[in-house]
């Protein structure tokens, strides 16, 4: 003769499916968030332009300890920039009136790119939002 398995027994196997589930569903959920894709762009991106020609772009959100790049350009000019997590800066340019030395560490808040006139050496935000890549501009939308 078959045994009848009760109620309770079906109902709590049920449970603890449903439980099983959603502890799995937790794990993964929480293990993809601490797995971040490497490929991802965090932001914001800072891009730099000499002579109008773009020479580097740098996502500042993965940035982990602070580098510089030298830009050099024509008669000796040379700007260095320096990249931090999150901030750039012009470190030091050879341009006589070192307006873009003196902005100091940008963000991306303020609206104003660094700019070294004298050596046509540009530093540019983009944000995540605004684009995926750092070679298209606002008027290539």
């Amino acid at each position: 003769m078959k045994k009848k398995v009760s109620t309770k027994v079906w109902v709590i196997a049920i449970v603890l499916i449903f439980a099983l589930c959603a502890a799995f569903t937790a794990y993964v959920y929480w293990r993809g968030q601490q797995t971040r894709d490497t490929d991802e762009i965090v932001g914001p991106i800072a891009v730099v332009y000499q002579n109008g020609v773009l020479v580097g772009a740098v996502d500042l959100g993965t940035v982990g300890e602070n580098y510089t790049m030298t830009f050099t350009g024509e008669d000796g000019a040379e700007n260095v920039v320096e990249f931090a997590h999150g901030q750039v800066r012009m470190q030091s340019s050879t341009c006589p009136d070192q307006v873009c030395v003196g902005m100091g560490w940008q963000d991306g808040s303020f609206p104003l790119p660094i700019a070294c006139l004298p050596n046509s050496v540009v530093v540019q935000f983009v944000s995540v939002d605004e684009t995926q890549s750092p070679d298209v501009d606002g008027a290539a939308k």
